[in-house]
This record gives C-alpha cells, sequence and structure tokens, in this order.
C-alpha cells in the first residue's frame, strides 16, 4: 500500500532565512565553515549574547578554504565582520545555518586614497576589514576595529579610538558598551557627516545634516539640542574633544530615552531599550 512520505523530516523543507555577521574566518576551519551571529536570534536581553563559540557552524556556498577555490577564479575567503545571508538547513530548529553569500561593504582602508566625506577608499564583499581593536590589542566581541578614520574624523580619532571612549563612556553610565558601539556603527562610522544626499531643510553641502559618531541631526533632532545646550556648532566640532563630547552627549541621550532617536538601531538589531536598563545620565558633556 501506498503511503505518502512525511516531508517534514526532510532537510530544507521549511528553510528559516537569516541576515548575520561573520565571527569566525573562513581560513581558520579545514572546511571552510564559519560562525554567524544572526541578528534577532543569537542575542536576547534577558540571557544576553551568545558567545561566539557556543554558535552553530555554518557551511558555505563555495568553501572559504584556498584549496576550494582553485580554478574558481576567485576569493570566497569570509573574514571576521563579513555581512552575510543565508538560510537554515533544520528550519526553526536553527542549528545547520547555510550561508548562500554576502553583502558588499564600505571599509575605509588607507587615509592616502581616502577623498571628500562619504566618498569610501573600498568596497568588500567577503571580506571585512583587518585592523585592530582598542588600545589593549585584543579582539572586540563585535569583531574589529580600523586603526584609520574616516573622512572628516581627525586622524587620531580611528575608528579603534572611538569605540575605546564609546566604551569607556557607556561603562560609566551603566549602559551596555556592546550596544553601545553596535548604533555608532550603524550611524557615523563611515564618515564624520553623513553621506545621505539631501537638499532644503535639514541639509548641508548636499547631505543630510547628521554629523558625529550619533550622527547628531541639525535639521530638527538632538544635533540641534546639542548646539543649543553647548553652544558649539556641529559642522565644526570635529576635533577630538568635539567628537568626545558628542559621544557623552549621545550616550546620556540615549540614558535619558532610548534608542529611538536613532535609525541605525534597525540595522544594527538593536532593541529600543537594549542594554539601557540600568543606565543614567552623568553629564559630562560641555
Amino acid at each position: 500500500m501506498y503511503r505518502k512520505p512525511f516531508q517534514n523530516h526532510f532537510y530544507g523543507d521549511d528553510p528559516r532565512w537569516f541576515v548575520g555577521v561573520v565571527e569566525t574566518p573562513s581560513i581558520a576551519d579545514k572546511l571552510g565553515r564559519v560562525r554567524v551571529r544572526v541578528y534577532g536570534l543569537h542575542s536576547n536581553n534577558a540571557i544576553g549574547d551568545i558567545d561566539t563559540d557556543d554558535l552553530p557552524l555554518a557551511q558555505v556556498m563555495i568553501p572559504g578554504t584556498e584549496e576550494g577555490t582553485k580554478g574558481l577564479g576567485m576569493n570566497a575567503q569570509l573574514e571576521v565582520g563579513a555581512m552575510v545571508f543565508g538560510f537554515f538547513l533544520d528550519g526553526k530548529a536553527s542549528q545547520l545555518p547555510f550561508v548562500l553569500g554576502s553583502f558588499p561593504r564600505i571599509e575605509i582602508s588607507d587615509p592616502a586614497v581616502v577623498g571628500a566625506p562619504g566618498e569610501a577608499a573600498r568596497v568588500l564583499g567577503a571580506s571585512g576589514s583587518s585592523g585592530e581593536s582598542g588600545s589593549s590589542g585584543t579582539a572586540s566581541p563585535l569583531g574589529p576595529a580600523s586603526n584609520v578614520a574616516a573622512p572628516g574624523y581627525p586622524p587620531e580619532m580611528t575608528q579603534a579610538r572611538i569605540e575605546e571612549i564609546i566604551r569607556e563612556e557607556a561603562i560609566l553610565r551603566n549602559i551596555d558598551p556592546d550596544t553601545a558601539i553596535k548604533i555608532y556603527r550603524e550611524e557615523g562610522r563611515i564618515s564624520y557627516q553623513s553621506g545621505i544626499d539631501r537638499t532644503g531643510s535639514g541639509s548641508y553641502n548636499g547631505k543630510e545634516a547628521s554629523f558625529g559618531p550619533y550622527q547628531l541631526f541639525i535639521g530638527g533632532g538632538l544635533g540641534n539640542d546639542y548646539e543649543r545646550l553647548t553652544g558649539r556648532s556641529l559642522i565644526t566640532d570635529n576635533t577630538v574633544n568635539g567628537i568626545t563630547n558628542q559621544i557623552r552627549f549621545a550616550l546620556d541621550a540615549a540614558a535619558s530615552q532610548s534608542w529611538a532617536p536613532w535609525y541605525g538601531r534597525g540595522p544594527a538589531g538593536v532593541g529600543v531599550n537594549e542594554g539601557l536598563e540600568n543606565a543614567s545620565p552623568i553629564g559630562n558633556w560641555d
């Protein structure tokens, strides 16, 4: 007698799609697999982030090893920080991730080839940046930070230095520093002024009038509060002191209000009140 097969037991019948960030490079695994932190899945306000070593290994569509790419005319190595997409072969169980590809990302490499704000030195697909994180030389759980300053920032204010300041100031306010850095990386990491095209109200030199690590907006946003309360102009506040002051002001605002004013919290996968449960402003900006 014919029996209809129970297809739910087959891998791929009920795929679960994901987008995430690579936390271990493909060259670290003989099979070219990577560990991916999936947005919305591998972070939980109640229990904290899952450790990198506990993330499931993801097979990659094209092997990421040098041996696996011979004759393909391409380098498919995935480095730490690469943003990838794929699906879980086991559906809701979410223990068998399969990476199909990666998204292009803008990275700043050499200040000698960086042009005006909004311009990037290179665009990376599978590869991430290769800078160091912080002054201690230890790797950040969020991946590497660049030791090169993005356009519009003073040379001393590299991504690594900015993240070091953010971490110090966040801890002073009882804000989760990793969450604060996630917001920064989706806001002002690429350049001091926003690279979004805009004219008319809320624009400056044809771009959105948002400035600094936390992209304070002077077209009716926190940037207006910053300028009114400090007497500074964000257009010219791109100094070491100014950048530090903006970080302190922005983190005080988050501690008081939440991350709601920052659109970057969406791509960063950060909840409105994530990492702010016991936060309080300290007012050390001027």
